[in-house]
């Protein structure tokens, strides 16, 4: 049980498998705005080319620090950090972040 092919199971949801993914922003909110043209104009494959490798970028540096890690493999995080683990490494980022100024 629990993979969402038997009955409506606990919740009263859907059953059977999930065959579609759920749209990101709500439609509702979304009506004013025409449909996207596809394929993509020249610009908008450039913005979006530009965004993506100012987020890799970003998510290279020493700037960014990942968000807290839920679930089993955060509590091992976590436990790791109780017994000092990870402290030594966030002391050198934050030595990086105040070294590039």
């Amino acid at each position: 049980g629990g993979k969402g092919f038997s009955g409506g199971g606990v919740f009263g949801g859907p059953s059977g498998p999930i065959t579609e993914q759920p749209p990101i922003y709500n439609p509702e909110g979304m009506k004013h705005l025409p449909p996207p043209n596809h394929p993509p104009g020249r610009q908008d494959v450039e913005l979006i080319a530009h965004q993506r490798n100012l987020v890799n970028f970003w998510k290279r540096s020493c700037f960014h620090v990942p968000a807290p890690v839920s679930g089993s493999r955060g509590a091992a995080m976590r436990a790791s950090f109780a017994r000092g683990g990870m402290s030594a490494h966030l002391d050198m980022q934050q030595r990086e972040i105040m070294r590039a100024g």
